[in-house]
């Protein structure tokens, strides 16, 4: 499914050779009320699942450095327990991305290109 995805947006990249992603590729095909609505539902998407990365940061915390961060219980939600530090944590861990996403494009694409070596 991966393959399939990944070869239209290669086609779509080098049709229309511009900035903008699926919103561009959409504006340029069906027009820009239809763009925008994609823009919308892809924005709602990532809210969506934005939950789902951040509460990943404590478990690779948990795996790896194993029970350190295990301190000042906060609360427990459909049986797992949530602490204090692991949520300070993640919340440091999101803002120092979204500062380096912000700050330097050109260590934001290093770092990305590096991750898919």
């Amino acid at each position: 499914m991966m393959v399939m995805v990944s070869s239209h947006y290669h086609f779509l990249s080098n049709r229309y050779p511009s900035t903008g992603g699926l919103y561009n590729y959409v504006k340029h095909i069906f027009g820009y009320d239809f763009a925008f609505l994609v823009a919308w539902f892809m924005f709602l998407i990532y809210i969506s699942i934005f939950w789902a990365n951040a509460t990943s940061i404590p478990l690779f915390a948990r795996y790896f450095l194993h029970d350190i961060f295990k301190s000042c219980h906060f609360f427990t939600i459909l049986g797992y327990d949530v602490y204090l530090v692991e949520a300070l944590i993640t919340l440091a861990v999101m803002w120092l991305v979204g500062l380096l996403c912000m700050r330097s494009k050109k260590t934001t694409a290093r770092i990305m290109v590096a991750r898919t070596c």
